[in-house]
């Protein structure tokens, strides 16, 4: 069971809402090579006192970031980008 909206559903309950789009594009890979990147720069940040999303992820950050990467790439969850004007 998913709370989470489909895409469009989201992208069409903004239109409904009366915003025209300018931009709306998949931004799913992008991300996630990004996000794998940045995950495995910081794994061991937990031992440093590095600024970084550990602080607010807590002791569970490392695997919070291996459960996003392992969803992005079974295509379980998406990222896009969108811009809309009123």
């Amino acid at each position: 069971m998913s709370f989470l909206w489909p895409a469009e559903a989201i992208r069409n309950s903004i239109l409904e809402a009366g915003f025209i789009e300018n931009i709306w594009k998949n931004v799913t890979t992008q991300y996630l090579e990004e996000y794998r990147v940045t995950a495995e720069k910081t794994r061991d940040s937990m031992q440093s006192s590095t600024l970084g999303v550990h602080l607010l992820l807590g002791n569970e950050a490392k695997l919070m970031r291996k459960n996003v990467v392992d969803n992005l790439s079974k295509g379980l969850i998406s990222v896009y980008q969108g811009v809309f004007k009123k």
